[in-house]
């Protein structure tokens, strides 16, 4: 795992990677800072014009804004080079900093879901956004992405 270690709960065995490897179309964006990885989001296709959208950001770079510019960027590149209609995600209810977040790039609340994993099981919202319903946030031109950033698809 080496140079991701720190996105752990994406990159660990079984993580997001591993979940992403087989599937057709998954998309992975990565933002580098000095050469070493700072965050990571993916857009997976669950339909031929939507895709879920999952984030990972490196613990000291929370509450930097570096989760905004990062998701803006996924989302304007879903929605823009993917031609992507609709991006959707699940948030435990518990991360309410990334719930904010996520409304304030115009995803709305659709819903609640359980998930169980390691023997434990956590309350989930589900979220989406759509491409032109006037609340798309990420259409909106971020600055402040100082990070390299690169798109890799790990799909096969």
């Amino acid at each position: 795992m080496g140079e991701f270690e720190e996105l752990d709960y994406a990159l660990r065995e079984n993580g997001w990677l591993q979940e992403f490897e087989y599937k057709r179309g998954v998309r992975c964006f990565v933002a580098d800072k000095l050469g070493k990885p700072v965050a990571l989001t993916i857009l997976a296709p669950t339909g031929e014009v939507e895709a879920e959208f999952r984030m990972a950001l490196r613990a000291d770079k929370i509450g930097s804004g570096l989760g905004m510019a990062v998701a803006s960027q996924t989302l304007a590149s879903g929605f823009g080079d993917l031609g992507l209609v609709r991006i959707h995600l699940v948030v435990r209810k518990d991360k309410q900093r990334a719930i904010r977040l996520y409304e304030r790039l115009g995803f709305s609340r659709q819903g609640e879901c359980s998930k169980s994993f390691n023997g434990k099981t956590a309350r989930f919202l589900v979220m989406d956004l759509r491409k032109n319903d006037g609340s798309n946030k990420s259409q909106e031109v971020h600055e402040g992405l100082s990070h390299a950033w690169r798109s890799e698809s790990i799909g096969r």
